[in-house]
């Protein structure tokens, strides 16, 4: 991204109402710091190191954040 980086990007995308809800991932090759893992947490519902679990580790997280909701539409 040319203009912002994913810190900046998430950040914007939550200041947005109809995005406030909606469940991000990050999945990041960059060696985070703490703070920098920190900063992200705020944003996302997790954070997820290509180095540390790679793949796997990402399908688990989304099956994790998009069960409960494809529950509720099925009980709709």
């Amino acid at each position: 991204m040319p203009d912002m980086n994913g810190f900046e990007f998430l950040e914007c995308f939550r200041r947005q109402a109809q995005n406030r809800d909606v469940p991000v991932i990050v999945w990041t090759a960059k060696d985070l710091t703490a703070a920098e893992r920190e900063r992200l947490r705020e944003h996302a519902a997790a954070v997820h190191s290509k180095a540390r679990g790679g793949m796997a580790g990402v399908v688990r997280e989304l099956e994790h954040v998009l069960r409960p909701i494809a529950v509720a539409q099925a009980d709709r």
